[in-house]
């Protein structure tokens, strides 16, 4: 046996390399210790660990970055992107595989998450070509994807192998390691060149969405449709009985520019092909979410829903749990923090709030966004003004310097639901509606 122990940050020293054995012992800060049981599965990434509480029955699961296999050039990539799955896994939900602890153990990242006793859903396909079973499906998927997307986050390898199943058969999303921030054209995951093309795209070809593997586009737009996408190739998968709608896995792999010409023409093969028993609306569902152009798509959740007449949805209505005037945080270091707007302009005795990037030796802000790690926040990015009754949004503060007054734009852009809101543009704020401030999300209640 041997013993393994946290150190809290990443070290200087190259990451050393881990492979654990059944009954060693992984030691946290938190004076938590767990007993390897058993090796779960190896990716091209790392490694994923059954283990259990030393002194009790509950058992997790551990994931293990090896970052020891990579090039020290890419290592502050990967153990961002690791951290932004970390975070995703924070989201409290029934429908995702949650997370619990993360930190270093000999340098190379691992968090500690939810065991899914009955694997994944590559190995329970052929449960889902009945109706019933595919419709339970696609609304817990659902509920999850909703979970995620009202925190912020888009998937973005939606696909069998990342759906889950619990002891009871629940299914529940993971491997949130390239989920993406909603609405951000700034991230880490896909990187332009000098070009202004990607150099790598995160995603798996047969499921990811056309505009992901666009190397115009894939660095410039992140929303609900491109998980959308990838829902629809995995039912139709389910469905049809192993088929997919573009054409099989073996000409993904020997015809893939034939395949992206079918795909951009939108000629995908009915399903009422391998199953001319099926109700009308999966063919509308598959013409409406297969769409090469994302903005055809559904554009949310609640519209595949309605589509597919589901009635398993969860229909809590998570906004009436919320305080009304209020701006939260759904991305970031500050997860969960709540600006109360109203409690804010009471505060003030005013009906203008100025949004920016937390300074902590000259405040100007009534609402401060904390950014450690990046610099993408101006100090004097939005304002929010309340006039008859509603809130609006603009890009930029009124300043006065150098006795000179004038307005400041945000040096890299306000988004309303992923859309840039012009210069001198005020928009009414919906509740519901995710502004984008940098790397930070923040939704309107």
């Amino acid at each position: 046996m041997v013993k393994y122990y946290e150190n809290i940050k990443i070290q200087e020293s190259f990451p050393k390399r881990l492979k654990l054995q059944s009954t060693d012992a992984v030691n946290l800060a938190n004076g938590e210790e767990y007993e390897v049981i058993s090796e779960l599965g190896e990716g091209g990434f790392g490694s994923v660990y059954l283990i259990k509480l030393r002194y009790s029955e509950e058992k997790y699961a551990l994931k293990i970055l090896d970052l020891w296999r990579m090039k020290p050039s890419d290592h502050l990539d990967f153990v961002q992107r690791f951290k932004e799955g970390y975070k995703a896994g924070l989201i409290k939900s029934d429908y995702l595989v949650n997370n619990y602890n993360f930190g270093y153990i000999d340098s190379n990242p691992y968090l500690v998450m939810d065991y899914c006793s009955n694997g994944n859903l590559s190995r329970h396909k052929n449960k889902f070509y009945n109706y019933v079973a595919s419709e339970n499906l696609i609304s817990n998927v659902l509920n999850g994807l909703r979970d995620l997307h009202r925190n912020g986050f888009i998937h973005r390898d939606l696909k069998p192998e990342n759906i889950l199943f619990d002891n009871q058969m629940v299914p529940k999303l993971c491997d949130f390691d390239i989920a993406g921030r909603y609405g951000l054209q700034i991230n880490r995951m896909t990187k332009p060149n000098f070009l202004g093309n990607v150099r790598d795209v995160w995603g798996t070809l047969v499921y990811a969405s056309p505009e992901q593997l666009d190397h115009s586009k894939a660095f410039k737009y992140l929303g609900p449709q491109m998980d959308i996408y990838s829902l629809a190739v995995t039912m139709y998968e389910l469905l049809s009985g192993g088929n997919l709608p573009f054409g099989s896995k073996e000409d993904y792999q020997l015809s893939p520019r034939e395949i992206n010409k079918r795909i951009l023409q939108k000629k995908f093969t009915p399903i009422s092909k391998w199953r001319p028993d099926i109700d009308n609306k999966w063919n509308y569902y598959f013409e409406a979410c297969l769409d090469p152009i994302q903005a055809n798509r559904p554009a949310n959740i609640d519209e595949i829903s309605a589509l597919l007449k589901l009635e398993r949805l969860n229909t809590y209505n998570y906004q009436k749990s919320l305080p009304t005037e209020s701006l939260i945080i759904k991305s970031g270091e500050e997860i969960g923090k709540t600006y109360n707007l109203k409690e804010l302009r009471q505060a003030s005795r005013k009906n203008v709030l100025r949004l920016g990037w937390l300074d902590p030796e000259n405040n100007c802000n009534d609402i401060c966004i904390r950014e450690p790690e990046t610099a993408f926040i101006s100090k004097r990015h939005a304002t929010i003004e309340f006039s008859n009754g509603s809130y609006f949004i603009r890009d930029g503060q009124w300043v006065n310097e150098n006795s000179q007054s004038f307005w400041k734009y945000s040096m890299n852009g306000l988004f309303l639901n992923s859309e840039k809101i012009n210069k001198n543009q005020a928009l009414q704020l919906q509740c519901g509606d995710v502004i984008t401030v940098g790397n930070i999300n923040l939704q309107f209640y």
